[in-house]
């Protein structure tokens, strides 16, 4: 993968060791601090709900946890919706609304930080620090994010005899926030456990709940040959757009990407600004 400078700017995270709870953040490198608070003595990781890339990103983060102050639950980062001035609400709480009550005000967050001139980065933030699943097949393609060439290929091996294994896994797991194996393939440039995923009948359209599509990650990460992979099934999506409105010849834009954004185009894809919707023309 493509080596990015520093993204410094507010982060929404979430833990399944703390159902209910969010941690509001910010960094001059998201990446590092994240890393640093998963190195805790904590069970789970945390996954990175929301990052919005901003300038002034302390002053931002100081009017968001102001915002949220009535949720706040101790210290200055973590607030749930199931506490109210730092004292637990008289109410039951199954451990699945728990969890969804992490989401909702996450949620809550996100909208607000998007009021903020700033720029959303959560795909950015989970390239390198992909989301805690109990997936086995998901956590097994993850390990290869800290490996050189070389060790992802001895180690696409291991993701190939689990896949070749009796009963054979699903194909179609997802994470919370919708990632599938077959995304984590694409943005590793994994050829032959995508070949394997897709000969067991992974969907080549699923994506994440930001809209991020396999194609998209191959677009911007993998090789040709895999580009060409998704671009022989006649159930592709081409241009499908993600909730940013970019579609997969988005993702090929620049000079490095200039062969596969070719073989997008002459595929039928078209950008997220050719596909969108034409504005309204006022009456006169």
């Amino acid at each position: 993968m493509e080596k990015k400078q520093p993204y410094s700017g507010v982060y929404v995270l979430i833990n399944d060791a703390m159902p209910g709870m969010v941690k509001i953040g910010s960094a001059v490198d998201i990446e590092v601090r994240v890393k640093q608070h998963n190195s805790s003595t904590i069970p789970f990781s945390f996954n990175c709900y929301y990052a919005c890339k901003l300038d002034d990103y302390t002053g931002a983060e100081t009017k968001i946890r102001e915002a949220f102050k009535k949720f706040r639950v101790s210290g200055r980062e973590f607030f749930s919706i199931l506490y109210e001035n730092k004292e637990p609400l008289e109410i039951e709480f199954g451990e699945a609304k728990m969890g969804k009550s992490a989401e909702i005000l996450a949620e809550c967050v996100k909208a607000a930080l998007s009021l903020f001139p700033g720029e959303d980065i959560t795909e950015e933030i989970n390239d390198v620090l992909p989301e805690e699943s109990n997936e086995p097949l998901i956590n097994l393609i993850k390990e290869v994010r800290e490996m050189d060439a070389p060790g992802r290929k001895a180690h696409a091996k291991k993701i190939m005899a689990f896949l070749e294994g009796k009963p054979a896994p699903n194909p179609n797991v997802q994470t919370r926030q919708g990632v599938t194996p077959l995304i984590l393939a694409a943005t590793w440039n994994l050829q032959e456990v995508i070949e394997k995923l897709l000969s067991l009948n992974a969907d080549p359209n699923a994506a994440t709940a930001q809209g991020i599509t396999p194609l998209m990650k191959a677009a911007r990460h993998a090789g040709g040959e895999i580009i060409d992979l998704f671009l022989r099934r006649k159930d592709i999506q081409i241009n499908a757009l993600n909730k940013k409105g970019d579609s997969a010849l988005d993702y090929a834009a620049g000079p490095m990407r200039r062969k596969k954004a070719q073989k997008i185009k002459k595929a039928g894809g078209k950008s997220g600004k050719e596909l969108a919707p034409p504005e309204p023309v006022g009456e006169e």
